[in-house]
């Protein structure tokens, strides 16, 4: 796979700070809030994907589709359901191909923003499962009947202030998180494991779901880490340790860049 395909395959769209208002619904609580009154922050580190199994299932957009907005959208959503109700091994799964084929805001296979993926399951008042609405890889024709189903439901959500380390760390002690990152290059798509230093820009080119944050015992180094959309093959199980501090104002690999 050359650079072009890679980017094709990656395929986001950066996230906008100022999204548009959505119409008035009784759902949302709230739209976009404020992180910096966070008071908590977990010193010692965290990794979601210890505690629940959900968490730490990885799912594979295939080799050919730019889904990844889909993905990490859905994977929030799933995480922030078995923290909230404490479940190890929720029985839901939801509906990566619904988001594809309805969210008319997004692109499908030619990429897509998460906000508005967020935006539709709010409006939505949820999502279908992923054994009623399989994911097929490709933008099919809306299905209406399956449109509604017995998945999950959302009432907000929060954008990280950008650029911003420390507010990305007082977030991800919540719950996990959606953020964008540059994944170009052939050190990112060919990661085996360890922490990610390889040289990578800021322009977001991919989506994916931070799940923690360690600080590595033998170079004190600390480290995200971050679950991809790409299969268990790929990284770590399909996990990422990528430098959390390299010095840089954009965060390695444009992290804290767009974050939800």
């Amino acid at each position: 796979m050359d650079e072009d395909e890679k980017r094709a395959f990656h395929c986001t769209v950066p996230i906008l700070h100022n999204p548009p208002p959505i119409p008035s619904n009784k759902r949302i609580k709230k739209r976009v809030t404020s992180l910096d009154d966070f008071s908590r922050i977990c010193d010692r580190g965290i990794d979601w994907s210890e505690s629940f199994a959900s968490i730490k299932r990885i799912r594979s957009q295939g080799l050919t589709f730019g889904s990844c907005w889909a993905f990490a959208t859905i994977a929030a959503v799933e995480a922030l359901h078995a923290l909230t109700f404490q479940l190890q091994n929720p029985p839901i799964l939801l509906s990566v191909q619904q988001l594809i084929d309805y969210n008319v805001a997004n692109h499908g296979c030619g990429g897509g923003n998460v906000l508005d993926a967020f935006t539709y399951i709010i409006l939505n008042e949820g999502l279908n499962t992923e054994q009623n609405y399989l994911y097929h890889g490709i933008q099919r024709t809306c299905d209406t009947v399956k449109e509604k189903g017995d998945g999950l439901e959302i009432d907000a959500y929060t954008i990280v202030n950008p650029r911003n380390k420390d507010q990305l760390a007082y977030a991800l002690c919540e719950q996990p998180v959606v953020v964008g990152i540059n994944a170009h290059g052939s050190n990112f798509s060919q990661y085996r494991g360890g922490i990610y230093r390889s040289e990578c820009g800021t322009d977001i080119s991919h989506s994916v779901s931070l799940v923690g944050m360690r600080i590595d015992k033998a170079t004190n180094d600390q480290y995200w880490i971050l679950k991809n959309s790409w299969g268990e093959k790929w990284g770590e199980g399909g996990f990422m340790k990528l430098l959390k501090n390299d010095g840089t104002p954009g965060g390695h690999c444009g992290t804290p860049r767009t974050s939800i």
